[in-house]
């Protein structure tokens, strides 16, 4: 099965290694990596009104 699927990870995160996000993004084919250099791991969740407008675009 084959979905759109968005990650998005804080630069600043000290809790998740930027690296599984990464890695993620190489084993799910149809996966969007966005990086926040400035966020952390609970500010990244600024990003959800975007993410939000993502989905609406992807029109599922």
């Amino acid at each position: 099965m084959r979905v759109p699927v968005l990650l998005v990870h804080g630069g600043r995160d000290r809790v998740v290694p930027a690296s599984h996000s990464r890695r993620l993004l190489e084993l799910l084919p149809d996966a969007q990596l966005w990086e926040r250099p400035h966020d952390g791991h609970v500010s990244v969740l600024h990003a959800l009104p975007v993410a939000f407008d993502w989905l609406v675009d992807l029109g599922l």
